[in-house]
């Protein structure tokens, strides 16, 4: 198995370490950051504002997902979060609001992939509450980050 340049994350930014000392180049790395305020009602999955990605991977890569978020809700109650690639569910979570500012991260190593195209996005379903990620009215309490890195084979 070949080894990876380890990825690191420092303040909401992702880089990687120099190939050497035995660490093999690893291949694309691509993020998308909420920057408009929304919100959303209702008890069916809706992909959270931006938070969609494609990316085209070599045969047999695996996609490492990370998603990073701050989210709050009219009220108390049970939000329902998932992570698609392809249309199939991959990740899913239920976690309880207070009605505060809550963290929600998810990171995730796919299965080999076939060569091509693959979109991944992350949904939620507040189940009736009204939920917000509002990074332009509250930058420093809300936000929502995905990243995907291939992991070629």
């Amino acid at each position: 198995m070949a080894l990876r340049r380890p990825l690191v994350l420092i303040a909401g930014n992702v880089s990687q370490l120099p190939a050497g000392d035995g660490v093999a180049a690893s291949a694309n790395i691509s993020s998308v950051n909420q920057a408009a305020d929304t919100s959303y009602v209702g008890a069916a999955f809706a992909t959270i504002g931006a938070m969609s990605l494609s990316m085209t991977v070599a045969l047999n890569s695996k996609l490492l997902i990370l998603f990073s978020s701050a989210f709050q809700t009219s009220g108390a109650a049970e939000i329902d979060f998932d992570v698609r690639v392809d249309g199939v569910t991959v990740v899913a979570k239920r976690l309880q609001f207070w009605a505060t500012h809550e963290a929600v991260d998810f990171s995730f190593l796919t299965a080999a992939l076939s060569a091509g195209a693959h979109t991944v996005l992350v949904r939620w379903a507040p189940g009736g509450t009204t939920i917000f990620c509002r990074p332009v009215t509250f930058p420093a309490r809300e936000s929502a980050t995905l990243i995907l890195q291939e992991m070629p084979a």
